[in-house]
């Protein structure tokens, strides 16, 4: 009886070949991405409507209910196209960063030169002074650092300066009742590149109520790039940094500059790409390690 049931078992292991097994495996990571994305989009309710009428059609055919089935069957046939038109800002966004995936970093990766780390190092030093001097003062701010994702949709939504980053600049646009102190600053190549930038709010419910708008649109612009936001809360005079839709509180200066060397400079300088190594690039040039001790807030946000 047992050797019964087992024999499907044995037929399947028999034939089985390296491209079943490639098979599977790429349908496995299909789903999972589907499955990713639904979540992403929050499309749940949309996805468990469009099974509830899979399963009235396949009924509706079962029974004969030649009406009902017909009706179905040409939902279906521009329901994926109403889906694509209702939810392109929402795909856009998960296929951007399905795009900035681990594997897409290992070959393009960046390098940085010793000219770029002394001019991070400086620009590490001015933020830790600025962030540090308006937490004190109970002045909000916020702070994006534009890393390998483009954010050229954020920058069209403020003033753009292009301006050498210097610790007067910062404190003048985030001095209270200007003209650009209520939106963020984005930070590209170490220069003031915008001001005054209105950022996406996230969409998470799991939020802490101490943490007003400025948190909230931190995670947001970090959950839609690679970018590294700082926040001075005005309430609290509380530095943190969001970055991948997390929220970190730093205890002072001096943990803000070790955090910001260890994501820009340490990081960066210890990452060496296939095209690089490919080519014979000149590893780059690596800073201290820092010392400080991250205080990480899980699943909370602004």
């Amino acid at each position: 009886m047992l050797m019964k049931i087992l024999e499907p078992f044995a037929w399947i292991l028999k034939t089985f070949s390296w491209t079943d097994g490639l098979d599977i495996l790429v349908m496995t990571g299909v789903v999972y991405l589907g499955m990713k994305m639904i979540y992403e989009i929050r499309a749940e309710r949309l996805f468990t409507g469009i099974l509830i009428l899979a399963l009235g059609y396949w009924g509706s055919v079962s029974f004969n209910l030649v009406t009902v089935s017909s009706m179905l069957r040409q939902f279906f046939a521009i329901g994926v196209m109403v889906i694509v038109i209702v939810f392109q800002p929402e795909l856009r966004r998960v296929l951007e960063r399905f795009g900035r995936t681990k594997l897409s970093k290992v070959f393009l990766g960046f390098q940085s030169n010793e000219a770029n780390v002394e001019r991070s190092i400086e620009t590490i030093e001015v933020l830790g002074c600025v962030c540090d001097i308006m937490a004190r003062e109970c002045t909000g701010a916020l702070i994006v650092i534009k890393l390998m994702n483009p954010l050229e949709d954020v920058v069209r939504t403020g003033v753009v300066l292009d301006a050498r980053i210097t610790q007067e600049l910062l404190l003048n646009i985030f001095f209270v009742n200007t003209p650009l102190h209520d939106g963020a600053v984005i930070i590209s190549d170490d220069r003031v590149h915008a001001a005054g930038c209105i950022l996406p709010l996230t969409q998470r419910i799991d939020i802490d109520q101490k943490y007003g708008t400025r948190h909230r649109a931190a995670l947001g612009i970090s959950e839609d790039s690679d970018a590294l936001v700082l926040i001075v809360s005005e309430e609290r005079g509380v530095i943190s940094v969001a970055q991948k839709g997390r929220l970190e509180e730093m205890s002072g200066r001096e943990q803000l500059c070790d955090y910001l060397r260890q994501k820009l400079i340490l990081n960066n300088g210890k990452k060496q790409s296939l095209k690089d190594k490919f080519f014979g690039k000149v590893k780059a040039t690596e800073a201290p390690a820092p010392n400080g001790q991250e205080v990480q807030i899980e699943g909370e946000g602004s």
